[in-house]
């Protein structure tokens, strides 16, 4: 569908040209409809049973890693580039200022003597944001702050610098998931599957609509460039709660 759309959308470019040029009275493509593309739904959510599994098999620093991602949504990159100082203890919020790029793959090309890593501001304007800490992720993090050097990285490697994501997800994260459906296995009970640290930004998103928090509140959070991005991804759940929506208005309206 896709390639379809592109190539009805440059042949309309052509032929409003030469109508344009006088070659043509009326553009053939004036009333072709193109091709609408579908977003490809990617991600999936954890169930409850499913976090708790996980958060049994990791020891820490994952576990804080994990349990940061998972209740506050935040990107990989926005993670690993987290500092002390952006939390605000008193207001329970953590505000996201940067992101950690790593420029040293395949598709990037540094100087001798760079560092492969650098701080970026965040994906878009709207993802430079505050993110509400839950009472419990609040608690954890505290705790680790009181004796930490309380500035500079969160999570960093011994000598100070950022985790590399990849390192995380390979060496720490697949090996909780892999001893989780082990112990899942032995009780007989279905298996996690496929998982990526990015369906933890997921599992966020979909937690708080199911909770039925407002698609704008969700887009603040999760820091989405625009509502059609929360409506697209997160629409499925919306929908599903509309016998409940319902059920609200009977009450707004008769009181009962």
């Amino acid at each position: 569908k896709k390639t379809a759309r592109n190539v009805l959308i440059l042949l309309s470019v052509i032929l409003n040209a030469a109508r344009a040029e006088g070659y043509l009275k009326v553009s053939p493509m004036a009333d072709v409809d193109k091709p609408k593309i579908e977003r490809e739904k990617k991600g999936r959510a954890l169930k409850p049973d499913e976090i708790q599994s996980i958060l049994e098999q990791c020891r820490e620093p994952l576990r804080l890693m994990f349990l940061t991602a998972l209740l506050t949504g935040m990107r990989s990159g926005e993670l690993f580039g987290l500092w002390w100082e952006d939390f605000d203890w008193e207001n329970n919020v953590v505000r996201v200022q940067r992101a950690v790029y790593w420029r040293d793959g395949k598709n990037h090309q540094k100087a001798a003597g760079d560092s492969p890593w650098v701080y970026v501001t965040p994906k878009s304007e709207k993802s430079s944001r505050e993110i509400d800490l839950s009472p419990a992720l609040r608690k954890e993090l505290l705790a680790l702050y009181m004796k930490s050097p309380k500035t500079g990285l969160v999570f960093r490697t011994s000598i100070g610098t950022p985790l590399r994501p990849s390192n995380i997800t390979r060496r720490c994260f697949r090996k909780a998931l892999q001893d989780a459906e082990a112990v899942r296995a032995k009780a007989k009970l279905p298996a996690i599957g496929p998982l990526r640290w990015h369906d933890l930004r997921h599992t966020f998103g979909s937690i708080k609509i199911e909770q039925g928090e407002n698609p704008y509140y969700v887009q603040r959070q999760m820091g989405h460039s625009s509502i059609q991005i929360t409506f697209d991804v997160y629409g499925h759940l919306l929908e599903a709660r509309k016998p409940e929506a319902a059920a609200k208005t009977d009450e707004f309206v008769f009181g009962r």
